[in-house]
């Protein structure tokens, strides 16, 4: 239904439905900056909530049929959905689809695929639902379908990682690269960065660690050693010219880096993660810095 300037004239005539025209000429406004429809939040002109007002109220009153055959018309004009979008089936299909297209990287979500990083958080939730009785058996039946993991047993698939990329680095005699155009030799590469950087930052349990050091070996692979041994130079330089400790929270970045690094060095000393050789140079070290003296390479 298409009207004319005098039906419009007509219509505002009743504030009920000049204030809806006002809306929908909002966010056609909206639609021509933005070149798309207000999102549930969006406010525009600032304090108006038309947002709300186009994606919830306009929804309920089609629902309940409140809505005029005029008000449908203009609606049907711009294509708008009527039906609130299933985001449920949305996120389901985006999480199969993820599987799919990345098998190696089950049961996570988000190994290659940026998109589905908030599928993690909806995993999280299907979990609680289901021990809570809340998820309904066609959506448990659905999960099912796809090898759902209801209860994420961590070490298990920490374990079967770790094994493909060991697997991996036997076979190759390197270490795999996380830009590679084989999706076998990406996922290898970015899980192992992924655990080199909790290793250095002590995040990882002393075996978790052990077992990391010895995939770098066997991949003839020592990032560790040759930053450890880079890093620490740097410190009892940075600390024979300055007299002091640099901080973690230093405004100057090369202070700050050493401060975090020396941090993350006594935390990895104290969980026992540590060669005897490199625990016997740190705490040389931090004796040395601590009574003021200078230390000996």
């Amino acid at each position: 239904m298409i009207l004319d300037e005098k039906q419009i004239k007509k219509l505002c005539k009743v504030k009920r439905n000049r204030d809806w025209l006002d809306q929908y000429g909002i966010v056609l406004a909206y639609r021509r900056k933005y070149g798309r429809f207000p999102r549930t939040r969006t406010e525009f002109p600032p304090e108006n909530k038309v947002g709300r007002w186009f994606n919830d109220s306009v929804r309920v009153s089609y629902k309940r049929g409140r809505l005029k055959k005029w008000q449908i018309g203009l609606l049907k004009k711009i294509n708008y959905v009527f039906e609130t979008p299933n985001h449920w089936e949305q996120n389901f299909r985006a999480l199969k689809k993820g599987w799919e297209d990345h098998p190696e990287s089950w049961p996570y979500v988000y190994y290659y695929t940026p998109h589905l990083k908030r599928i993690e958080q909806w995993c999280k939730n299907q979990r609680i639902k289901h021990v809570e009785g809340r998820l309904s058996q066609r959506k448990i039946e659905k999960l099912n379908g796809v090898r759902f993991p209801w209860d994420l047993p961590s070490e298990v698939a920490w374990m079967s990682h770790y094994s493909k990329a060991m697997n991996w680095v036997k076979e190759h005699h390197c270490m795999p690269q996380r830009y590679s155009s084989s999706a076998n030799e990406r996922f290898c590469g970015v899980w192992i960065s992924k655990e080199r950087f909790k290793s250095n930052k002590g995040m990882l349990s002393k075996d978790r660690a052990k077992k990391i050091e010895l995939l770098c070996k066997t991949a003839n692979y020592y990032p560790i050693r040759v930053s450890w041994e880079e890093s620490y130079k740097q410190y009892l330089k940075w600390y024979t010219e300055h007299g002091k400790r640099p901080r973690k929270y230093a405004k100057d970045i090369k202070e700050r880096r050493l401060g975090s690094w020396i941090v993350a060095q006594n935390l990895r000393l104290h969980k026992g993660l540590m060669t005897k050789e490199l625990a016997a140079k740190l705490k040389r070290l931090m004796k040395s810095v601590q009574f003021g003296e200078m230390a000996q390479t």
